[in-house]
């Protein structure tokens, strides 16, 4: 009797940012400390049975928790918030009751591309274009700014007398210094390269220009400068690649303070008061109640400028 043909992939690539993705952040800050655990559980048997989704059920909430040494209760909350932040393809989980995501299946066609006979169930997947031989094809728009990857791309264009096998083909090598040169130098926060380039392609492939990513990465990094935001405040280049934000519309004003915030100013010693003399004219016109009340003052402020000057000394 003949082996089966085995669907799962030996092993898959994790990025060294992993726990510093935002979705699984949230899952941690939801789910505690044994979120890593659980998600590397689930990833694994995802890659290692089907390759690209698991069903989710009691049994595979059970071998989850058995496997790291937790509660089915915990596993089953962790699931359902990881799907809730996106980690997992929400609609697939509620259509099919299976975990799975682009992400996912994106790694499991590059990993399994070399297997015979190995696809994604239609009504499964995620890939509404097919990267399966790690190239791009059929983009109306250009995707490389070295100029032979440019001239390929334009020989494309509009070119329909030609048939499919004769038209030239983006190599991913290409796609990957476009991507390098254009996108990645310019956005503003270096985290998950391989992901981002990953949501970058699956955008090529929808028909996106690489173009307009481009141009809309400059603008958020200057929408970034301008907020002040720093790298904690700032998407993850795969997710802003995922959600399409280069179509956002940025308020590129400086924020101003918001209504009843309070602005501090400093008080400031004024020359009469470093000596303790009061002009004579305004002296005479003091009464005794006014007089101790100027004079706390002085003190006050003779006090706070030597505390300053020793802070500063």
């Amino acid at each position: 009797m003949a082996r089966p043909i085995k669907k799962g992939i030996d092993y898959y690539s994790i990025d060294v940012d992993f726990l510093r993705d935002i979705k699984i952040r949230k899952i941690m800050r939801s789910c505690g400390i044994a979120t890593g655990s659980i998600l590397l559980s689930l990833l694994g048997n995802i890659y290692r049975d089907e390759g690209y989704y698991a069903v989710w059920d009691s049994d595979m909430c059970f071998l989850v928790a058995d496997e790291v040494g937790t509660k089915e209760s915990a596993v089953d909350e962790l699931v359902k918030r990881a799907t809730e932040v996106g980690f997992f393809d929400n609609g697939m989980f509620e259509k099919y009751h299976i975990l799975t995501s682009h992400g996912i299946q994106a790694r499991y066609e590059q990993a399994a591309r070399q297997k015979k006979n190995h696809h994604i169930e239609p009504k499964f997947s995620l890939l509404r274009v097919s990267s399966v031989g790690n190239r791009v094809t059929n983009t109306d728009n250009s995707v490389s700014n070295v100029e032979s990857t440019q001239s390929i791309l334009n020989d494309t264009k509009g070119n329909n007398s030609k048939s499919d096998n004769t038209k030239p083909k983006v190599t991913d090598d290409q796609l990957r210094e476009r991507f390098n040169l254009g996108f990645w130098l310019t956005y503003p926060k270096k985290q998950g390269f391989d992901k981002a380039f990953d949501e970058f392609k699956i955008a090529i492939d929808n028909g996106f220009s690489p173009d307009d990513i481009e141009t809309g990465a400059k603008k958020y990094a200057e929408y970034c400068k301008i907020k002040k935001r720093t790298e904690q405040y700032t998407k993850n280049p795969d997710n802003w690649i995922a959600e399409h934000r280069w179509t956002d519309t940025l308020d590129m004003l400086p924020d101003t303070p918001r209504q009843g915030q309070k602005t501090t100013t400093k008080e400031t010693l004024p020359d009469w008061a470093q000596t303790g003399a009061i002009p004579t004219a305004t002296r005479t016109e003091l009464t005794p109640e006014q007089q101790a009340k100027i004079n706390a003052r002085i003190a006050r402020l003779q006090q706070n400028g030597k505390t300053e000057q020793e802070a500063t000394s």
